[in-house]
């Protein structure tokens, strides 16, 4: 929390803040939908259906359309500057806008991959084998072995 990155009060000069200062960033943190994403993907992996279905309903109301009505994860959304005010106030009282909007940065192409790929496995066109063919999601004992002692690349 009181992370001030991408915020109206952000001090871009600087790369530190002293001890205390982050605390004017408290309840006007952004929101970064790819986490969002992150948590689907997760839940495909661990088989949670709840979480899944959970976290698709949360993205869907942060995806943005473009023109051509294709979807676009923004970066973050932040709260304007002239309701800063307020939301420190109540905080989540007021509307946050998407990073960019409208601009060639608001294409923020790491949301757009994992948007992509948490949309091929909800939707059953890749496996979770096809992301991790070594299956480092699963614990170390439960792998599959190889009882090779050298490697089974070719070198021709």
């Amino acid at each position: 929390m009181r992370d001030g990155f991408g915020t109206s009060k952000e001090d871009k000069s600087r790369r530190f803040y002293k001890e205390g200062e982050t605390k004017e960033f408290e309840h006007i943190e952004c929101e970064w939908p790819i986490f969002y994403l992150y948590m689907i993907v997760d839940g495909v992996f661990k088989g949670l259906t709840d979480q899944i279905e959970l976290y698709c309903k949360l993205a869907t109301q942060r995806i943005l359309r473009d023109s051509q009505g294709d979807p676009v994860v923004p970066m973050y959304f932040s709260v304007p500057k002239d309701c800063i005010q307020q939301e420190c106030a109540s905080p989540g009282s007021q509307k946050r806008i998407p990073s960019a909007e409208g601009s060639p940065e608001s294409l923020f192409m790491w949301g757009q991959s994992m948007y992509i790929i948490a949309q091929l496995l909800t939707s059953g066109l890749i496996h979770i084998n096809e992301i991790d063919p070594i299956r480092r999601y699963l614990p170390s004992s439960a792998r599959p072995r190889k009882g090779f002692k050298y490697s089974a690349f070719q070198v021709e």
